[in-house]
């Protein structure tokens, strides 16, 4: 979800409480790491991981080890459906 999409208060509230409900059924520990993380870095160190986390992670999904895995994982779910 990009923040930017959303175009009225309301959803971007919606969105806000969708991460904050994950945020919250996450491990304590990673929690407290989170805001570790947060209180000790200035915002545009923040933004710059941010973009360069989102970065890995496209590269991840264009690499062909995702790709096989998607396959299996839609195959498996085809064949599930067709079974029922």
């Amino acid at each position: 979800f990009s923040f930017y999409k959303a175009n009225d208060g309301y959803k971007l509230q919606q969105q806000v409480d969708k991460v904050l409900n994950r945020l919250a059924n996450q491990p304590i520990q990673a929690l407290q790491l989170s805001k570790k993380l947060l209180r000790n870095m200035p915002i545009d160190d923040i933004l710059h991981r941010i973009d360069h986390e989102s970065n890995i992670f496209a590269d991840c999904l264009a690499g062909n080890e995702f790709k096989t895995a998607l396959d299996k994982f839609q195959k498996n779910k085809k064949s599930d459906i067709q079974c029922k």
